[in-house]
């Protein structure tokens, strides 16, 4: 009987052991075909911008590096948005986000860090407006180009996209038309408001003037729309002067263009066919040649010059 009972506790011992071996066997496996993924997924950073991107807003959310710091890292909105605007194709960076991190979800992890209306945010910039939030898209069908202003309240016609009291060129009164709109807008997050960009022809110069307005201040009509409206009463144009940019040139991106601040210290990489903003000048360095512009929001940006085209507008 004795015998019997340290037999099965044999058994039983060889068993667990046996269990055990093939639990750490698993998690073995497990864990390499993990680290598999994710070397794959960072070797790739250089050659696919996906995999670039999804690294680089891995690091605006957890610059440490190591997931055991997430929760007290410090996150860096301005660059996850700015990534959000370079991005092409959200579903590979998401795959390779996960294969980088180890499992973890990029939508999870962004609303976790930037807030569900963050979130919304980088959505829109990332999909080109498809999805998200609206009034943070890089495009919009309720703000096309070609549309005369007319204003429907008291409007401030401003000479940057901001709600400053320095900006203001005039203070246009109701059921005026004031210019035609370019297609562009700003969305200012600090004043909520959306500023659309629009040009009046100035009689003197015979050049075109650029400013902005605020989109609840206006409505957008099409030349039908406003002869016949002008038809019933007469809709009077509201003359604008002030010392804005001519922007009759463009500076469009041919190819993915690295952005350089002032001190040409690499901002970020916008994709091909992008209005990038308006040439100041050009500078040879003896090695390369750069654009100076400045963008819609009034920032001082350079760019080489092989890498985009000047264009009128």
């Amino acid at each position: 009987m004795k015998t019997s009972q340290i037999h099965i506790t044999n058994d039983t011992t060889k068993l667990l052991l046996q269990a055990a071996f093939v639990v750490a066997a698993y998690f073995t496996l497990k864990k390499a075909f993990k680290n598999k993924a994710e070397d794959s997924a960072d070797s790739q950073i250089d050659t696919n911008p996906t995999a670039g991107q999804a690294r680089a807003l891995n690091a605006a959310m957890n610059p440490s590096g190591n997931n055991w710091m997430r929760e007290f890292d410090f996150n860096n909105p301005a660059a996850i948005y700015n990534i959000a605007k370079q991005i092409t194709n959200l579903d590979a960076v998401k795959d390779f986000y996960t294969a980088q991190t180890g499992g973890r979800k990029l939508h999870e992890d962004l609303t976790s860090e930037i807030g569900a209306e963050g979130y919304n945010k980088f959505l829109a910039l990332a999909t080109k407006g498809k999805s998200g939030d609206p009034k943070y898209s890089l495009n919009r069908k309720d703000i096309p180009p070609n549309r005369w202003i007319v204003t429907t309240a008291q409007a401030n016609v401003r000479r940057t996209p901001k709600k400053d009291p320095f900006n203001i060129v005039k203070l246009v009164a109701k059921g005026k038309s004031i210019g035609i709109t370019t297609g562009k807008y700003v969305y200012d997050d600090f004043s909520d408001t959306t500023f659309i960009e629009f040009f009046s022809l100035d009689l003197k110069t015979n050049t075109k003037k650029y400013f902005y307005v605020a989109k609840s201040q206006v409505e957008l009509l099409t030349k039908e729309e406003k002869d016949k409206r002008e038809k019933a009463a007469k809709l009077p144009f509201e003359v604008l002067t002030g010392n804005t940019n001519n922007r009759e040139q463009q500076v469009v991106s041919i190819q993915p263009t690295s952005i350089y601040n002032e001190s040409f210290q690499l901002l970020s990489t916008v994709p091909p066919n992008l209005i990038i903003g308006f040439p100041l000048l050009t500078m040879d360095t003896g090695k390369e040649m750069y654009v100076k512009l400045k963008t819609i929001q009034g920032n001082i940006r350079w760019v080489k010059l092989s890498d985009v085209r000047i264009q009128n507008t």
